[in-house]
């Protein structure tokens, strides 16, 4: 649900969101918004948003699993609900830090494009993104979770990419200020 937001967002605001990719450690929307920092935003922040709306939906099946006896009837319905309900805020939790290329790494670079630029942005959320990774996998070899040791090899390759992708930004923007070389106009008389 929480990548499908993300979709649907995207296309609301004009984009190309056509695939989505299930794997052990979460999904992938792949989302293209236009250009535009709004655009950008709404559709990185749909997924999170999903998981907020889910929240309160969750605590009422849970209630209505109390008050219908199938917690003591059936516990193992209960502990269904339970369950559902931490991994729905363990991923909104986990995806709102703002370690680039995860969600609050995007949803931050979107609010730094306002005052700083695309480019910029990028730049700065990609840094945040290796320094929030780096301490991520400090954590995970202390605690010793071979799962979060992977992911977070998978987050700070993904910052780097997205620091590479900044440079490659800023190579053509200043390419485009170059200016083109000139050429005369009118041919010299020929003699």
């Amino acid at each position: 649900l929480h990548e499908f937001g993300h979709a649907f967002a995207c296309r609301s605001v004009g984009g190309i969101a056509d695939r989505i990719l299930l794997w052990p450690f979460g999904g992938i929307a792949f989302v293209r918004p236009p250009a535009r920092p709004g655009a950008e935003l709404w559709s990185i922040a749909a997924g999170p948003l999903v998981n907020v709306v889910l929240i309160p939906i969750l605590l009422l099946l849970r209630i209505a699993v109390v008050r219908a006896g199938v917690a003591f009837d059936t516990p193992d319905v209960y502990r269904l609900v339970m369950m559902i309900g931490y991994i729905n805020t363990a991923i909104l939790i986990f995806n709102l830090l703002p370690i680039y290329p995860l969600d609050g790494g995007q949803i931050l670079r979107s609010l730094l494009w306002y005052p700083f630029g695309r480019i910029r942005s990028l730049q700065i959320a990609s840094v945040i993104g290796l320094v929030g990774g780096g301490l991520l996998t400090v954590y995970a070899f202390t605690t010793g979770s071979t799962w979060l040791v992977i992911l977070t090899f998978f987050l700070l390759t993904q910052a780097v990419t997205g620091w590479r992708h900044a440079k490659a930004l800023q190579m053509e923007a200043d390419e485009a200020l170059q200016p083109a070389a000139t050429t005369p106009t009118e041919r010299p008389p020929v003699l």
